[in-house]
């Protein structure tokens, strides 16, 4: 139980820390508990607006760590 929810919430709280210890200037006041709530779309854009063009990549990437566990681990509960 423990070890599934933190496979589930730690990537996302290890993105907000990151965020908020890189980018202290950004110019909303609470943009941590937006990025919380919101991390799917709000560190897309994010990436993309600090990084430019290479934040595309960022953000697949970004997904692809999230979402490709879950899909192997979903296909491995469907074989069994």
């Amino acid at each position: 139980m423990l070890l599934a929810l933190l496979g589930r919430w730690g990537l996302v709280l290890l993105i907000v820390s990151w965020v908020e210890a890189q980018s202290p200037g950004w110019p909303t006041i609470d943009f941590g508990a937006l990025l919380l709530m919101g991390w799917s779309v709000v560190f897309p854009y994010y990436l993309i607006r600090t990084r430019g063009i290479r934040g595309i990549g960022y953000a697949a990437a970004l997904f692809a760590s999230y979402f490709v566990p879950l899909f192997v681990a979903g296909c491995i509960r469907a074989l069994r």
